[in-house]
Order: structure tokens, then C-alpha cells, then sequence
């Protein structure tokens, strides 16, 4: 009786260890899947981070460009409306020149007035490549 009550106890203890073993594996493989679910969490969090602060740089960047667009456009046309003004003076010159002294050969202001012409549409053209320009840089924000 003695010896079956001992094989019995032994056979339960064998069990519990077996249990106790198993309990604890479940736990260290639990533990395991926390450090690597935590793991994930924080590189996910540096990486969320990361694009955070590389969008605050494009959009800084980006205002940075909106601001010298916006400068550029307004010396831009300062720029044009006193060419304008001015060819419109030279203009003006000219027609009262050829009015009180008949038709005459193309004088020093004829040749001044073709010059600033041909600059004021040299700068429009070059304004306007500078804009698209500014536009694409703009665009690549």
C-alpha cells in the first residue's frame, strides 16, 4: 500500500512539474511576444516621429519658397509698371517729336524707345521662366 501511495505521489509531482514547466514556458514565451509587440511599438513611434518632423521641415521649406515667390512677384511688377510708366513717357515723347517736326528719320529716342522695348520683353520672358521655375520648386515640396 505504502509503495502505491508513493508511485501515486510521485506520479502527481511528475505531473506538477510538467505543469509548472509548461506554466512556466508559457510565461517566458508570453513575455517574449510583450518585448517584441513593445519592440514594434517604439520603432513605429521613432519612425511616425521622424516623418513628423520631416513634414515640418518640407512645409517650413515650402513656406520659405511661397515667401520668395511672393517677393520675387511684387519686384517683379514694381519692376514692369515703372518700365511701362517709363515707356509710356518715352512714348509720349516721341509722338510729340514727330508731330512738330514731320516725319523725320528714326532719332536717338525712336532707337531708345526699340531698346527699352526689346529689355522690358526680355525681362517678362525671363520673369516668367523664373516663375515656372519657382513653381516647380514649389511643387517638389
Amino acid at each position: 500500500n505504502v509503495d502505491a501511495l508513493l508511485a501515486e505521489l510521485r506520479a502527481e509531482l511528475e505531473e506538477l512539474a510538467r505543469f509548472r514547466a509548461s506554466s512556466l514556458a508559457e510565461a517566458e514565451a508570453r513575455r517574449v511576444a510583450e518585448d517584441a509587440k513593445r519592440q514594434q511599438l517604439e520603432e513605429e513611434v521613432a519612425r511616425l516621429t521622424a516623418e513628423v518632423r520631416e513634414s515640418r521641415s518640407r512645409a517650413a521649406e515650402f513656406d520659405a519658397a511661397m515667401r520668395r515667390a511672393v517677393e520675387q512677384h511684387e519686384q517683379h511688377e514694381a519692376t514692369v509698371q515703372r518700365d511701362e510708366e517709363r515707356l509710356q513717357v518715352q512714348e509720349e515723347e516721341l509722338r510729340a517729336q514727330h508731330t512738330s517736326g514731320g516725319e523725320q528719320a528714326p532719332t536717338a529716342l525712336e532707337s531708345e524707345l526699340a531698346r527699352l522695348r526689346e529689355d522690358f520683353e526680355a525681362r517678362k520672358a525671363l520673369d516668367s521662366a523664373r516663375r515656372k521655375a519657382l513653381e516647380a520648386e514649389v511643387a517638389s515640396l
